[in-house]
């Protein structure tokens, strides 16, 4: 037998002997009837064994034949039934999804948004990661991210999802116990908890009512976690900038209020993200699209300028990709 087998060959084979002849095969083929006997032949003389008899009038298996048809007309069905198991998964959600996510927008979030989609696909099973790690998706198995902030350049599709809008959050007690501040440059008398920085001073950059003011702040607390700045709110610590989305229910129950609500920042944004466009599977394309339509009812995003589902980025800057 020769070291490769046409596999095409095997093809034809099989619609001669459900056509019943080479005539018929080859009009399901769209072939001549002289290309299909030249390649059930070649096949016979890659195998080494005569599959069929032929006569004038009909075609019959040879017992070889009829082996040699009983099992790989058994596995073209296979291979058949596997293409259309392939192309019903892409068009109707179902199976696992593995997804990764910040703490911070998952605490607040993500819950509510898994919950309905759900609901609305429950033949979708998906398995949540909260780090503050970043991830390589395809590595480790993963179908999708939710990354906050700015990405490096890769190879991953980045779908933005909302813009990350900053404020100044306290709690009550602590203003009631420090004074509510009137303008922005009263911050520099109260204890400010920095993120990404050592205890001390620092400078804070924020949008207002006369475009971008600084103003030099200091605290005694620093950390690389928003989570752990949200507690040192609640425990009535001081003055921190946060994205709105993690103090939403905070503000709602009265437990932290806006400080200088007319000063604002933005840096960053939120993206999901995900290997490639290519193929993407129903069940990502359901839960990308479930995630852009539950946040546009989101006040703290509905000034963001929202990439819709097909027109994903792998270009720099305001819409670069995402890291892995």
């Amino acid at each position: 037998m020769s070291a490769t087998l046409d596999l095409s060959g095997i093809e034809v084979f099989i619609q001669v002997v459900k056509a019943g002849s080479f005539t018929a095969a080859g009009e399901r083929l769209g072939l001549p009837k002289s290309t299909i006997s030249r390649r059930v032949t070649r096949l016979e003389q890659e195998l080494g064994a005569r599959l069929l008899h032929r006569t004038t009038r009909q075609l019959r298996l040879t017992e070889v034949g009829s082996e040699f048809y009983d099992r790989v007309s058994k596995a073209v069905d296979d291979l058949e039934d596997a293409a259309r198991s392939v192309s019903h998964d892409q068009e109707i959600p179902r199976g696992l999804i593995r997804l990764t996510a910040p703490v911070d927008f998952a605490f607040s979030y993500l819950g509510d948004i898994i919950a309905s989609f759900r609901k609305l696909y429950p033949d979708v099973e998906v398995d949540v990661e909260v780090t503050q790690r970043t991830i390589n998706l395809v590595e480790e198995g993963f179908d999708l991210a939710l990354r906050a902030g700015k990405l490096a350049d890769s190879t991953l599709v980045a779908t933005k999802l909302a813009d990350t809008e900053f404020a100044l959050f306290a709690s009550p007690q602590y203003l009631a116990a420090r004074g509510q501040p009137k303008v922005l440059s009263d911050l520099a008398q109260h204890d400010c908890l920095l993120f990404r920085g050592r205890p001390g001073r620092r400078r804070w950059a924020l949008e207002g009512p006369s475009g971008l003011e600084t103003v030099e702040v200091s605290g005694h607390v620093s950390a690389n976690d928003f989570s752990f700045l949200h507690g040192m709110l609640l425990a009535d610590a001081g003055i921190t900038q946060l994205p709105r989305f993690i103090v939403k229910c905070d503000i709602h129950a009265g437990r932290l209020t806006e400080v200088l609500p007319e000063y604002k920042s933005t840096n960053g944004a939120l993206y999901l993200v995900y290997p490639s466009s290519r193929h993407l599977s129903a069940k990502v394309r359901a839960f990308r699209d479930h995630v852009l339509k539950e946040l546009e009812a989101q006040p703290w995003a509905m000034k963001r300028s929202l990439n819709r589902p097909g027109k994903d980025q792998q270009a720099k800057g305001a819409r670069r990709p995402a890291a892995e």
